[in-house]
C-alpha cells in the first residue's frame, strides 16, 4: 500500500469516527427541550476534527495526479467512505435545524390533493373551529389529526403564519416522500424517508462530479472536495436541507453542457449536440424550480449554447423559459377563489424565546416584522425573506450597518464598525425613502445595500459569462461556475452555511487554495445558537454586546475576516510569482 493511500484511508477513518460521535450526540437535540444542555461545542469539535481530516484528504487527492492507477484506488476509497459517512448521519437527529418538518408537511399536503401555496398552517389551525370552510382546507384540518406523527410535524413547522416558500419541483419531491411513507409511520420514519430521498440527490451530485471528471480526463478522486466536505454532510445527511435537490439537478445540467465545449470542433447539427442541449435546458429549469439560485448560471450556459448553436441558441433559451413557466404555474395559480373567506391568521404578539431556538436566527427586527404582518398575501414569505432578512452575513453587514441611521435601530446594539457619521447615514436613508414607490415596505438602508451588492454581483456574473476563455474551454467554464455561485453566497444578506454548498461541487476548479477553507469557516455559524443559549443578558468580555449580538458583531468577524485576508494574500502571492521573470 502506497503512503498516500494509507494517509487517505487514515483520514477517512478519522472522519468516520467523528461522524459516529456526532450521530450519538445528535440524539440530545430534542426540539424545544434542553437548549442549554445541548452539546453544541462538542458537535463543533467533532466537525472541526472531520474538517481537518477532509483537508488532509484533499491535499493527498490533488497531489501527484500523474499516477492514474493510484488515483483510481483512491477514488474507490473516496466513494466508499463518502457513502458510509452519509449512512451514519442519515440515522442522526437534525442538529439545530427544523426545515425538514415543513418539507414533510408540504409533501403530505400535496399528497392529499391540496395546493401547498394556498394556505398557511395558522389558517389550517383556525379552520378547525370555523364553519363553511372550503373542502381543500377541511382536508388539511383532517390531515393534521390523521396521525400522532403528523400532529407533531404540524406543531414543529416554523413560521406557521406564512404559506410555504419552496418551489414546485421541491414540492414534487416532498409529495413523493409522502406517498412512500406509510400513513401510520412514526415520526422518525417520516424524517428518515425524507432524508433518504434528499441523500439520493446528494449522491447524484457526487456521481455527476465523477462523470464530469471522467469527461475531462481528470482524476476521479478530486470529487473528494465535495463528497467528504463536513459542511455538506452536516447540512444534507444530518439536517436534510432541500438544497440537495437543486444541487443534484444543477450538477447534471452542467455535465450535459460540457459536451458542447469538449466537442466544439464538431458539427452543431449532430443529434448528440441537441440531446445534450435539451438535457441541460430541462435540468437547469427543474433546478431553478427546486430552488431559485441556479438562475444565476443562465448567462454562462447561454454563452455556451450561443457559441455552439449561433442564432439557434434562442431555441434552448425559449425552451428554458417555457419549462420554468409551466413548472411554476402551481405557485402562480395558488391565489384563492373570491368566494373563499379570509380566515384570521394566528400571530403571537411575542413568541417565548425558547420557541425561537430552532428557528434560523435573523436580526430581532426581522422576526418582529414577520409577526406583525397580518396581511393575507400568499407571497408574504418570499417578500420578508428578500426584503428584510439577514443571517450570518459579513460583506452585506458592513455595508448595511454603515447605511442605517441610529434612529432606525434604537433598541439594538450599535455595531463597532460603523464609520460613517450618523448625519450622513440619515441623509442617505431619507433620500432613498423619498424615492420609494408607494406601497413598498422596505428599510431604505437594506434596500440600498441590496441594490449595491446585487449590482456588484450582476457585473461580476456578466463578466464571467462574457469574458473570453483562456486555456481549454471546459476548465475556465467550470471555474466561472464556481466563482458565480460562491460570490453569490458571499454577497447576499442571508449566508446560511447550507447555501455555500451550492458552490462546493466546483471546488476542484477553483484556483485558490483558500477556497477549501471557507466551508470550515461557515460552520462557525452554529455558535450563534450557543451564544443565544448561554450569553443572553450577559455582556461578553467587556464588550457592549450580549447573546446573538456578540456573535453578529464579533464572532462573524472571526469567521470571515481572516479568511478574506488569506484569500487576498494568496491572490497577491500568485500574481507576484506569475509576474516574476523566469
Amino acid at each position: 500500500m502506497r503512503r498516500p493511500e494509507a494517509i487517505f484511508i487514515g483520514t477517512g477513518t478519522l472522519c468516520l469516527a467523528s461522524y459516529l460521535a456526532i450521530e450519538r450526540l445528535s440524539h440530545q437535540f430534542v426540539v424545544g427541550e434542553g437548549h442549554q444542555e445541548r452539546p453544541l461545542v462538542a458537535v463543533l469539535f467533532w466537525l472541526g476534527l472531520a474538517f481537518g481530516g477532509y483537508l488532509l484528504a484533499c491535499a493527498v487527492a490533488f497531489r501527484d495526479a500523474k499516477h492514474s492507477a493510484h488515483h483510481t484506488r483512491l477514488a474507490r476509497w473516496m466513494l466508499g467512505f463518502a457513502l458510509t459517512f452519509r449512512a451514519v448521519l442519515w440515522w442522526s437527529e437534525p442538529i439545530q435545524e427544523i426545515d425538514i418538518y415543513r418539507y414533510v408537511w408540504d409533501g403530505n399536503v400535496v399528497a392529499v390533493g391540496v395546493n401547498p401555496f394556498r394556505y398557511s398552517l395558522s389558517e389550517v389551525a383556525e379552520a378547525e373551529s370555523a364553519e363553511g370552510v372550503p373542502a381543500d382546507l377541511r382536508k388539511l384540518t383532517h390531515l393534521r389529526r390523521s396521525s400522532p406523527a403528523l400532529k407533531t410535524i404540524f406543531a414543529r413547522v416554523h413560521y406557521p403564519q406564512v404559506p410555504t416558500v419552496y418551489p414546485t419541483v421541491s414540492q414534487a419531491v416532498f409529495a413523493a416522500v409522502a406517498w412512500l411513507t406509510p400513513g401510520d409511520a412514526p415520526l422518525k420514519w417520516h424524517l428518515l424517508i425524507m432524508k433518504g430521498i434528499l441523500l439520493a440527490f446528494d449522491v447524484a451530485t457526487v456521481l455527476g462530479l465523477l462523470s464530469i471528471l471522467h469527461i475531462l480526463g481528470q482524476p476521479l478522486v478530486w470529487a473528494v472536495a465535495y463528497a467528504w466536505c463536513p459542511l455538506v454532510l452536516k447540512e444534507f445527511a444530518n439536517s436534510g436541507h432541500l438544497d440537495a435537490i437543486t444541487l443534484g439537478l444543477t450538477v447534471w445540467a452542467v455535465r450535459f453542457t460540457l459536451p458542447l465545449l469538449v466537442g466544439a470542433s464538431s458539427s452543431s447539427d449532430t443529434p448528440k449536440v441537441w440531446a445534450s442541449t435539451s438535457c441541460s435546458v430541462v435540468l437547469l429549469a427543474a433546478a431553478c424550480l427546486a430552488k431559485l439560485f441556479p438562475i444565476v448560471l443562465l448567462p454562462l450556459l447561454t454563452r455556451v449554447w450561443w457559441q455552439r448553436l449561433g442564432w439557434r441558441a434562442s431555441i434552448p433559451c425559449a425552451a428554458f423559459t417555457v419549462t420554468v413557466l409551466l413548472l411554476a404555474w402551481p405557485m402562480v395559480g395558488a391565489s384563492r377563489p373570491r368566494q373563499v373567506p379570509d380566515f384570521p391568521i394566528v400571530v403571537q404578539e411575542a413568541l417565548p424565546s425558547a420557541e425561537l431556538e430552532e428557528l434560523p436566527h435573523g436580526q430581532p427586527k426581522l422576526i418582529d416584522s414577520v409577526q406583525d404582518d397580518e396581511s393575507p398575501d400568499k407571497l408574504r414569505g418570499f417578500k420578508v425573506f428578500f426584503s428584510r432578512w439577514e443571517m450570518n452575513d459579513f460583506l452585506f453587514m458592513l455595508l448595511v450597518e454603515n447605511l442605517t441611521p441610529d434612529a432606525a435601530t434604537p433598541e439594538t446594539a450599535v455595531p463597532w464598525f460603523r464609520i460613517l457619521p450618523n448625519g450622513w447615514r440619515q441623509s442617505i436613508s431619507d433620500a432613498v425613502a423619498a424615492r420609494l414607490p408607494r406601497g413598498v415596505e422596505m428599510e431604505p438602508a437594506f434596500l440600498l445595500a441590496r441594490l449595491l451588492t446585487g449590482g456588484l454581483f450582476t457585473l461580476l456574473a456578466l463578466y464571467w459569462a462574457l469574458a473570453p476563455w483562456k486555456g481549454t474551454a471546459p476548465l475556465p467554464f467550470l471555474e466561472r461556475v464556481f466563482l458565480t455561485l460562491v460570490w453569490l453566497w458571499l454577497l447576499v444578506p442571508t449566508q446560511n452555511p447550507w447555501y455555500l454548498a451550492w458552490a462546493l461541487p466546483w471546488l476542484p476548479w477553483a484556483r485558490r487554495k483558500a477556497w477549501f477553507l471557507l466551508s470550515g469557516c461557515a460552520l462557525i455559524y452554529y455558535l450563534r445558537f450557543w451564544c443565544d443559549y448561554h450569553l443572553r443578558g450577559v455582556y461578553v468580555w467587556g464588550t457592549l454586546y450580549q447573546g446573538t449580538d456578540f456573535f453578529d458583531f464579533i464572532i462573524v468577524w472571526l469567521e470571515f475576516a481572516p479568511w478574506f485576508l488569506l484569500l487576498a494574500g494568496e491572490a497577491v502571492w500568485q500574481h507576484c510569482r506569475q509576474a516574476k521573470p523566469s
